[in-house]
């Protein structure tokens, strides 16, 4: 009996190649049980996944755990295959997420160690129960010790007698043999770029977290700046009583009998300076989007963002991105958000997205299907390269005329359509028929603000002739401003002002509003128009709430920028910076921060609120409720 023990608990010595093979697979049958044991827990929280869908997913995300598996194995690998006799072993478990997954709806990251070394955390004290709540996870974590200890720790390295120059041979022929394969696989193939939390969310928008996997997201986001949360308020009626982000309309605004159709153009790199109507100035370059305006309600517009990455978010879905990362490649990026395609699917909107790029630019498409457009339409489903600029993908007009007649042909209304042009982006490439038909100007980018201004009039009159165009509410908005000259828009402030115009010929009469329209305010307006009777939540507000106070708020490089109520607070490393007023001789205003002491700390306890509801939110999840 003892022999037989003995037998039983012998270490197996084996050549380098097959050690570390056995090593890697015993780490990817921990992998496989994990995940197949989150997949079960967890079925029911993802969205309509067939058994079909659930192989093709497992089957993607061997790539990711082959990475993860690989960063982990790292230093025993790197010392097992040089000539030394250190070695080294380290692992990290994938199976917390069976029980952490339901409560944030995402897998964990980085941000966990925060949690774990605050001074404030219960980890210690809620530990006992964990183990007896998640039994099964203690079970699962004792045959995860089982496995590593005994059957890894089994695994030798077969030595030979004597070390002679052919063993350093071997060793180094190894070491540049396997290296090359390692970075391979830690890279996730021979793509341009190694595999990312926001390629998952590509392959599926929905159900990107059966992908992924645990060691994999914290080796990810590692070392990355995430949101601080923080606590300006110590009392929930403090908090709301500064800023509530709860928004529900009860009424509609919206006169007609059937729900109207909308359409939301944004244009690409679009400044209201590049308007001789929007911007008072002595020349322009968008005459037939001037027209429109006298035609329709024109707001102040201003932008929540400076990226094209960052603007999509603001405008679909009201979600700002007042953080260091772009919320589209951060940690948050399968967070659960509402927007306007999950919100108007509820009143029976089908939604598309048009953006005439290649498949994969800035993720809009990954994006636009993440938060719940039924389509999105590209480069690829327009299908004619010979429309392309060879840069960035379709050409406005053509593009545009495609949208048009297409939401004729395969969409049923009431529809959401969104068209995002792209010709107005640098380069500043027009088609060479066109060129030199709209003025040069004095900056690259007028011409081509010319031809896109051009492409919204073709738009216009293909539009007209569809049966849907009477009962459409069009909105012209841009995702930022691009180059400018004018002394106003060159500022922090003049930069954030683009073009906002709400065209409904057959229900809203013109008419100019002074006051704020910010990006994120754009959905708030929109479910609040059509009579959305449900709540949500949204860091905007509706244009028709009478009782709001506009505001715009923007973030780069640790600095706030609060507009409200005529003034410009600046806003950095948790104290203000400078407070000036909200005019056009902005450039020259001076900081008025010793002499408007209440002005100062009625901003100051708004955006500081603002603030402490953003970081929150985004940190826990916290958007849905």
């Amino acid at each position: 009996m003892l022999s037989d023990i003995k037998k039983a608990i012998a270490p197996f010595y084996l050549p380098l190649p097959f050690l570390l093979l056995s090593r890697w697979l015993l780490l990817m049958f921990l992998w496989i049980v994990t995940q197949g044991l989150f997949l079960i827990v967890n079925y029911d929280l993802f969205y309509s996944v067939s058994f079909l869908e659930v192989f093709c997913l497992i089957f993607a995300s061997f790539r990711y755990a082959i990475s993860s598996t690989l960063f982990i194995l790292t230093p025993f690998l790197v010392l097992n295959l040089l000539p030394i006799h250190y070695k080294h072993n380290r692992f990290i478990a994938n199976g917390v997420d069976i029980a952490y997954y339901p409560i944030t709806h995402q897998r964990m990251d980085a941000t966990i160690f925060s949690y774990l070394s605050g001074a404030e955390s219960d980890f210690i004290r809620l530990l006992p129960m964990f183990f007896v709540y998640y039994w099964y996870l203690t079970i699962l974590a004792i045959f995860g010790i089982f496995m590593l200890f005994f059957v890894g720790k089994r695994l030798k390295l077969y030595q030979p007698r004597t070390i002679n120059i052919r063993y350093y041979i071997r060793h180094a022929v190894a070491f540049l043999m396997f290296i090359p394969l390692i970075l391979l696989g830690q890279r996730g193939g021979f793509q341009g770029y190694p595999i990312s939390i926001f390629h998952a969310v590509q392959i599926s928008p929905n159900n990107s977290n059966l992908i992924l996997n645990t060691p994999f997201v914290i080796l990810k986001t590692l070392g990355k700046t995430g949101l601080e949360e923080v606590h300006y308020y110590l009392t929930k009626e403090e908090l709301y009583a500064e800023f509530d982000p709860r928004r529900h309309y009860a009424d509609k605004i919206f006169e007609g009998q059937d729900l109207p159709n909308i359409v939301i153009l944004i244009l690409e790199g679009y400044s209201s300076e590049f308007s001789k109507f929007l911007s008072g100035g002595d020349v322009g370059y968008t005459p037939f989007m001037d027209s429109l305006a006298q035609q329709g309600l024109v707001f102040r517009g201003m932008s929540n963002s400076q990226t094209s990455v960052t603007g999509i978010p603001a405008i679909v879905a009201g979600f700002p991105n007042w953080m260091e990362q772009r919320y589209v490649f951060s940690q948050y990026i399968q967070n659960d958000i509402p927007s306007l395609a999950n919100t108007l699917g509820t009143m029976g909107y089908a939604s598309s997205f048009y953006h005439g790029g290649f498949k994969g630019t800035f993720g809009f498409d990954a994006f636009a299907i993440r938060v719940g457009f039924d389509e999105y339409l590209g480069k690829p489903e327009y299908n004619n390269d010979q429309d392309c600029d060879g840069k960035w993908g379709i050409f406005d007009k053509p593009f545009m005329q495609y949208a048009a007649n297409r939401m004729t042909t395969h969409t049923s209304q009431p529809f959401l359509s969104v068209i995002y042009t792209l010709s107005s982006h640098h380069p500043y490439t027009i088609p060479k028929v066109y060129e030199g038909h709209f003025p040069k100007g004095t900056l690259p980018v007028h011409e081509v603000v010319g031809y896109t201004d051009y492409a919204l009039q073709r738009f216009f009159e293909t539009a007209r002739k569809q049966p849907w165009f009477e009962n459409t509410l069009f909105i012209i908005t841009s995702d930022h401003s691009s180059l400018l000259e004018n002394e106003y828009y060159t500022t922090t402030l003049g930069a954030l002002e683009i073009p906002t115009i709400w065209y409904f010929p057959k229900y809203i009469k013109p008419h100019r509003e002074e006051k704020i329209m910010s990006q994120i305010d754009i959905m708030p307006s929109i479910l609040h128009y059509v009579g959305y009777d449900k709540p949500f939540i949204a860091f905007g507000q509706s244009a028709f709430d009478m009782s709001a106070i506009p505001y715009n708020l923007n973030y780069l490089s640790g600095n706030y920028q609060f507009v409200k109520d005529g003034w410009v607070l600046n806003f950095m490393n948790r104290q203000s910076t400078s407070l000036r007023r909200n005019d056009r001789n902005f450039a020259k205003s001076p900081n008025l921060m010793d002499s408007e002491p209440e002005v100062l700390q009625r901003m100051e306890r708004t955006l500081k609120a603002i603030i402490q509801q953003y970081n929150s939110r985004v940190i826990y999840n916290r958007f849905m409720e």
